[in-house]
């Protein structure tokens, strides 16, 4: 998005030896302790699993991954085998750079809001092996803005995407990529997503601001969500204020 201006990697060691216990509980405590690092409301991120098939591809246009790959400046995401840095797995963190304030209600700077549910999910690692993101297929139930030139459906799918995921290699070793301060969307969950395209001629969309809607009320995923007081807001409260903005375009808190 535009806010983005640099992301860097940092590797943090956190597995056990393959010897002393299974590939399966390996990936159990990864994903343990992956969750503590995440947002309250945040799903585990999606899975590559290299180890059942050597295909990278499939996932978002070469143009929208070349998009991200100037920004991430990330190493070359290689198989380090199961004695590399913490055994079996490990996670790298993304530290993202904003130029300008952070918005809770990000409307003047996206090209879409919907509210859908996720209907899949997939992690991918990009043609060039420097970035790991994940799609979601996103049933949209709702449109309350999008750009006359790329439309959507209610009652139709898109496709929205989040940097980060989990790869396991051949070798059975995970690791893990997110970014600080971001959260997952998880699979049947509905979301009120603040949407935006790297690419005009590309039909995937970026996820700039997700927020979980779950028994009525509003759960932001997100940690950056302290600039605003959403936390349980009554969904239709919260709908509201994001229509009052839209009907402004203008990005708020």
């Amino acid at each position: 998005m535009k806010f983005m201006v640099i992301c860097i990697f940092a590797a943090i060691a956190m597995g056990a030896a393959s010897a002393q216990i299974s590939p399966e509980r390996a990936y159990q405590i990864q994903m343990n302790r992956v969750r503590h690092l995440l947002p309250p409301n945040s799903a585990l991120p999606p899975l590559l699993d290299l180890s059942k098939t050597s295909s990278i591809g499939g996932g978002a246009s070469r143009n929208w991954e070349n998009r991200f790959a100037g920004s991430t400046k990330g190493r070359e995401i290689t198989d380090p085998g199961l004695q590399g840095p913490g055994g079996s797995g490990s996670i790298s963190t993304t530290t993202i750079e904003y130029v300008g304030p952070i918005w809770a209600l990000p409307v003047g700077s996206c090209d879409a809001v919907v509210i859908g549910s996720v209907g899949a999910k997939a992690a991918h690692l990009d043609h060039n092996r420097r970035f790991v993101y994940s799609l979601f297929s996103v049933e949209v139930s709702q449109v309350l803005k999008a750009s006359s030139r790329h439309p959507i459906r209610e009652g139709g799918r898109i496709t929205a995407a989040q940097l980060g995921g989990n790869i396991r290699f051949l070798s059975g070793y995970v690791e893990t990529f997110v970014s600080a301060n971001e959260g997952f969307m998880e699979l049947g969950r509905e979301y009120l997503l603040f949407l935006w395209k790297p690419i005009r001629s590309d039909d995937t969309y970026m996820v700039a601001e997700p927020y979980l809607i779950q028994d009525g009320s509003i759960f932001p995923i997100t940690r950056l969500a302290h600039v605003s007081p959403y936390d349980g807001m009554p969904a239709k409260d919260f709908e509201a204020k994001v229509k009052a903005a839209i009907a402004k375009n203008v990005d708020t808190n």
